[in-house]
């Protein structure tokens, strides 16, 4: 039964899972209680230990899967967090990252983001200038101050001057990007910083 829960705070697996899994242990419950009130034939009874058999077998099956999916999620399935006033495009960047098997944490505040950092741990953020009661220069500062270069971080923003880029790099920032984003490139820009701060997640050496 256990097997029926989905990771936590990952994405959400395929019912037929589940449902498998489900229907073959009450069938298998359903089996058992029919033999106990009232015992079959011999013929009967060896009928049912087959199908109770089989039904063994496909629910080891579903739960060997959801077993290997749930590994895998653990290893390449990223937490990153997002700071973006604009609703339009924090759901924009939500999208494209977990279309890419990320699980993403939304703010359009920085300061409760800064709470959220120093409750759990993200593997990346992707940040904006503005912020509600702490701007994301702020934020990457207090990120930097107390974790150090170990956390890649990703400015997204629509302001595309020289100045802003290089004030973002020499906050502590490792790659900047401008509004319209195009998706591909961004997709790839996170998988290059997620490879070069994660290198044992994706088999390559440091």
């Amino acid at each position: 039964h256990d097997l029926m829960l989905g990771p936590r705070g990952g994405p959400t697996f395929p019912a037929w899972l589940n449902d498998g899994l489900r229907r073959c242990l009450t069938a298998s419950d359903s089996f058992s209680r029919q033999a106990r009130a009232s015992p079959p034939r011999p013929a009967v009874r060896k009928r049912m230990r087959h199908r109770k058999f089989r039904l063994v077998l496909w629910a080891c099956a579903v739960a060997t899967h959801r077993i290997a999916v749930e590994a895998y999620l653990r290893i390449f399935t990223m937490r990153i967090a997002i700071l973006q006033r604009d609703p339009v495009r924090s759901k924009q960047l939500e999208r494209i990252l977990v279309q890419a098997g990320h699980s993403c944490l939304v703010f359009d505040d920085g300061l409760m983001l800064a709470k959220a950092l120093a409750r759990s741990t993200t593997d990346l953020l992707v940040l904006d200038w503005p912020g509600a009661r702490m701007s994301g220069s702020d934020v990457l500062k207090s990120v930097r101050s107390v974790s150090g270069d170990r956390v890649p971080v990703l400015f997204a923003s629509e302001d595309d001057s020289e100045e802003s880029i290089v004030r973002a790099l020499s906050c502590g920032a490792d790659d900047y990007i401008t509004f319209p984003v195009r998706v591909a490139e961004f997709r790839e820009r996170i998988t290059a910083l997620l490879r070069r701060a994660y290198p044992e997640r994706f088999g390559m050496s440091s």
